[in-house]
């Protein structure tokens, strides 16, 4: 097991059903969280359960139930929010206090109704305000069809490190895919990481 080639791990996990996929990103979020806390960023940044707020087997009042749930008592300033379309991973960034979010999307498409419509209902409703949706004006996009987890986990790394909180423009510029190094390097920690977990 302490051989694995990363890339095989990765287009294994990538490969699999969407419910399957689901605990992929988990695993990610995993990941993710810990560079959170080794940053000691903890009580900035939080990360929301990507199989809550997936509008298959979830009602929008069960999604907006449990986000709204988690954000009252995790109080943190900043939300990354994995989310999967189809097969394919974006990333959401929810500031409750600004009643903001800004959308990544590798391909960039632009968000579905159905998340402003449960935005709207968390975030907008206790504030009463329209939820304002930045798409940022470039931001990587990518080549091959199986890298979108890799792009959004290197945005949610670029934001924790940057500690990156406004001027989203500012901060994402490039619409030049992410290198095959950055990626090739993330696939290698994120593989290491798998493997201490199931060691």
């Amino acid at each position: 097991m302490g051989n694995a080639n990363p890339r095989a791990v990765t287009l294994t996990v990538h490969r699999l059903p969407r419910e399957r996929c689901c605990c992929a990103i988990d695993f990610r979020v995993s990941y993710m969280d810990t560079i959170v806390v080794d940053q000691g960023r903890s009580s900035m940044y939080g990360f929301v359960e990507p199989q809550t707020i997936q509008p298959s087997g979830n009602t929008l009042q069960n999604r907006q139930h449990y986000l709204q749930t988690w954000m009252d008592e995790s109080k943190r300033d900043v939300y990354l929010v994995p989310y999967i379309e189809g097969s394919h991973w974006q990333l959401r960034v929810i500031i409750p206090k600004q009643c903001k979010t800004i959308w990544f999307c590798s391909l960039h498409r632009k968000m579905k109704n159905d998340l402003r419509t449960m935005l709207q209902g968390v975030i907008g409703k206790s504030r009463g305000q329209l939820v304002q949706i930045l798409y940022p004006k470039v931001c990587n996009q990518q080549l091959d069809s199986w890298e979108c987890g890799f792009y959004v986990m290197c945005w949610i790394k670029t934001i924790i490190r940057a500690v990156i909180t406004d001027d989203w423009n500012e901060r994402f510029k490039s619409t030049s895919p992410i290198s095959e190094d950055t990626i090739k390097q993330i696939r290698q920690e994120w593989t290491a990481y798998l493997l201490q977990r199931w060691s």
